[in-house]
């Protein structure tokens, strides 16, 4: 089980969330506030809009507190900010300003410990953000082991050893709606769930929680030095052509050592080698149901008929033609 979500700031600037949401994004963390009284210029903004859509949404604090002291203003100026709206996804406190690492192990794990018992006791879900370094050489996660960890590992794969809930594998994304780079995770929890049924966040269920993005049939591993040629369209990115030829879209790395590209940025018209070969690579791609959507316009939309519904029914196993918004839906290619 896992969601495919993003993370986003005022960096983004004004976000479309419609068609972030239609780009199968099925979380996003947004940052609330920063340090003791700073607060995110975009915050109100995107918790408004993204009430347009079904995504589920979840805020984060960017941590700048050197003592105990601070942590504890930190955290208060972080419930002020969040108390006017509701979560279905967890409440972070986000580490990585170099300069705490100065006051040491202890001080940075007890900075952390009050920060974040302070947000749990107001009756929040609460999680750590922190990379790979920081968990393993600078907190002492024995003391905060209660807590999810939201980890930072830019790649193709994770390598920590401890357990965590939801991870940042890229700074480099790219989402429809966004302007320019975006974070972009994945979590692996069911966490509207788990905040529904023990009733924190101010959650009341209103919002439908994301469906799970179905686990991708296994793609046949390519005979060593095997590709083809594929031509890059407008709208794609590096993670959407993965996704679509190699069964994931964290296997973009393999493209890009493939091609040896010095970036992820591409271009239309630019012709991408593809590990494997055009008759072992997934034959469809995904698409996340939209309000009002039905199989017919789908098919319309995407195979030209919407005669065509039945080979979504088939490739999805679906037992009836009713779908619902959240639902990714595989599509023929």
């Amino acid at each position: 089980m896992s969601y495919n979500g993003i993370d986003v700031s005022f960096y983004q600037g004004d976000i479309d969330w419609p068609q972030v949401q239609a780009d199968g994004i099925q979380f996003a963390m947004i940052r609330a506030s920063y340090g003791t009284e700073g607060v995110d210029p975009q915050f109100s903004n995107n918790m408004n809009n993204i009430a347009e859509t079904s995504i589920a949404r979840g805020a984060y604090h960017f941590c700048y507190a050197l003592s105990v002291e601070e942590a504890a203003a930190e955290a208060n100026n972080f419930l002020n900010t969040i108390a006017p709206y509701k979560f279905n996804y967890p409440v972070a406190l986000d580490l990585e300003y170099e300069p705490i690492l100065s006051v040491g192990r202890e001080t940075l794990t007890n900075i952390a410990l009050t920060f974040c018992d302070t947000v749990e006791k107001a009756g929040y879900y609460t999680m750590i953000y922190a990379n790979l370094n920081w968990l393993s050489n600078y907190l002492d996660m024995s003391i905060l082991d209660r807590f999810d960890i939201w980890l930072a590992q830019w790649g193709s794969k994770p390598t920590f050893s401890g357990s965590f809930g939801m991870w940042q594998h890229s700074s480099t994304g790219r989402v429809s709606g966004i302007n320019g780079d975006v974070d972009l995770d994945i979590s692996y929890r069911d966490y509207p769930a788990i905040i529904a049924k023990n009733g924190l966040n101010k959650w009341d269920g209103s919002i439908p929680a994301p469906s799970p993005t179905p686990e991708p049939n296994p793609s046949p591993e390519p005979t060593p030095g095997e590709s083809f040629d594929y031509t890059v369209k407008p709208g794609d990115n590096l993670w959407d052509i993965a996704q679509r030829f190699l069964g994931a879209g964290t296997r973009y790395n393999e493209i890009v050592s493939l091609n040896n590209l010095d970036s992820t940025t591409i271009y239309p018209g630019q012709i991408l080698k593809i590990p494997g070969s055009e008759s072992t690579v997934n034959n469809y791609r995904t698409y996340t149901v939209e309000p009002g959507d039905n199989l017919w316009d789908i098919s319309q939309r995407f195979l030209g008929s919407g005669t065509r519904y039945n080979e979504i029914v088939s490739l999805n196993n679906l037992d009836s033609t009713t779908i619902y918004p959240g639902q990714v839906l595989k599509i023929p290619n």
